[in-house]
């Protein structure tokens, strides 16, 4: 197979298995009490990727563990200052709440929709870069790119059905939602195909700072939006808590993928007339 048909199906798997997640966020028509053990789930899910996968690498990779919580900060407080001066409002399901008024107007989604996709778009896009280039740099027979390639493919449903389980949760149309969801599919294979092509070697300050943010939106959404929500609701405690755990330990597979992956990756590499050239440490 060659670097150029790899790079295709690496693209192609990853885009299905985004696309799937959603999917299956989408698969039915959630009631309410579907619906909050969903979010539950997903603010599990965006707790732990936060704190146990992004801001982890981010404090390792350029950053000490004090800039790392500073970045992330500045992530968290953004969202929750936008949220206050943009006055959104919560539309659980299309219809809801319409003519809702707030600072003399109305209002359509919440800006968890944003958040969660900027967030996760920021993770995604830096993962394939870095499978771009593990792809570019790999002369050996054994394919170890694959490795980084399974570990990012088998959490992109977690982050297809994020994705659209949020747009549901903030009234947008099923059309926005299929559209939001297919967009995002495509933010990791086009960061594969230019760390391929020409990305040569990120700045891991730079690179580690856009972690650092991007935990900081996914804790913002998971601890003051979505979680707030569900614990008003004293029905099914038991199965929410549940559901939260679940998100948790999903989140910890998602680190466990992510790790594994790395081990795997061979170092940083560049590509130039045809020659695979190691970057100095």
């Amino acid at each position: 197979m060659t670097p150029l048909t790899t790079v295709l199906v690496a693209m192609s798997v990853l885009i299905a298995a985004s696309l799937l997640g959603g999917w299956l966020a989408s698969l039915r028509a959630l009631g309410h009490r579907g619906m909050q053990l969903l979010l539950s789930f997903v603010a599990g899910l965006l707790g732990g990727l936060a704190a146990l996968v992004l801001l982890p690498e981010a404090a390792e990779h350029g950053l000490g563990i004090k800039a790392a919580m500073g970045w992330a900060t500045g992530g968290f407080i953004g969202v929750v200052v936008l949220e206050r001066l943009l006055c959104f409002h919560h539309h659980e399901t299309p219809g809801d709440d319409v003519g809702h008024a707030c600072c003399g107007h109305d209002h359509g989604a919440r800006l968890a929709t944003p958040a969660a996709f900027a967030g996760l778009a920021v993770h995604g896009a830096l993962a394939g870069l870095a499978l771009g280039m593990a792809i570019a740099a790999d002369t050996n027979a054994v394919w170890p790119a694959g490795v980084l390639l399974l570990a990012i493919a088998l959490h992109k449903p977690f982050d297809g059905l994020t994705v659209v389980a949020v747009a549901r949760r903030d009234g947008l149309k099923r059309s926005k939602q299929h559209a939001l969801n297919l967009a995002y599919a495509f933010v990791t294979p086009v960061a594969v195909a230019v760390g391929f092509f020409g990305a040569g070697h990120l700045d891991e300050t730079m690179s580690s700072a856009a972690l650092a943010v991007a935990a900081g939106l996914l804790l913002a959404l998971a601890l003051g939006d979505l979680l707030p929500e569900v614990q008003s609701h004293d029905h099914d405690r038991l199965l929410l808590t549940v559901m939260l755990v679940l998100g948790l330990a999903a989140a910890v597979g998602v680190g466990v993928l992510h790790d594994l992956g790395h081990d795997h990756q061979p170092p940083p590499a560049c590509v130039q007339d045809g020659h695979t050239h190691d970057h100095p440490h």
